[in-house]
């Protein structure tokens, strides 16, 4: 597993976490701890919930598996952290 910052489609801004490189249907594997978790939730409201990404928990490895999900890597200067959202 290496660091990675990720995205998904609509979403301006990335977030931090987990990839082992693998794909799903073209998407990357993404792994997250539940404290980034809950910021992507937060911040994705609506969809987190309608998506079910808001039911993921975390698993063996204390950590929630994002694959299945739209999710793909990004530079940090595309995409700034949620945190620097509106400044």
């Amino acid at each position: 597993m290496r660091p990675c910052l990720f995205t998904c489609d609509g979403c301006p801004v990335a977030f931090p976490g987990l990839t082992d490189d693998t794909h799903w249907n073209g998407w990357l594997n993404v792994r997250v701890t539940p404290a980034t978790h809950a910021e992507v939730c937060e911040y994705l409201r609506d969809h987190a919930e309608e998506s079910g990404l808001r039911d993921l928990v975390p698993g063996p490895d204390d950590l929630v598996s994002y694959h299945g999900f739209t999710m793909y890597e990004v530079e940090p200067a595309d995409h700034p952290a949620p945190s620097r959202r509106n400044a």
